[in-house]
């Protein structure tokens, strides 16, 4: 199942750690990047940005979905489902995120 998650513009840096499968970036520069399964992201400016399987696929904001901490700062999200019930996608794979 395809699967997209936006994050909002934020004044500190985001970080993403590809855990288990690769995904695609849409960049704050407007363009699609291909990520490889451990790959580090540091979006440095917190820009609004897209973590998806394929470029192109609807983003869900990622307030929409339960993220459990993995240790302070540290987030992750798998197999779980968003607030609003539809799963994203067939996730495996850990999303990192560091506030």
């Amino acid at each position: 199942e395809p699967w997209a998650v936006s994050f909002p513009a934020q004044k500190a840096a985001r970080f993403h750690f590809i855990g288990q499968q690769g995904c695609w970036l849409f960049s704050p520069a407007k363009e699609w990047i291909e990520l490889s399964v451990g790959a580090a992201l540091l979006i440095p400016r917190g820009d609004e940005h897209v973590l998806a399987s394929a470029p192109g696929v609807p983003p869900v904001p990622i307030g929409r979905y339960s993220i459990e901490p993995l240790c302070e700062n540290i987030y992750g999200q798998r197999a779980a489902q968003p607030l609003h019930g539809r799963r994203l996608a067939d996730q495996r794979q850990a999303l990192l995120r560091l506030l």
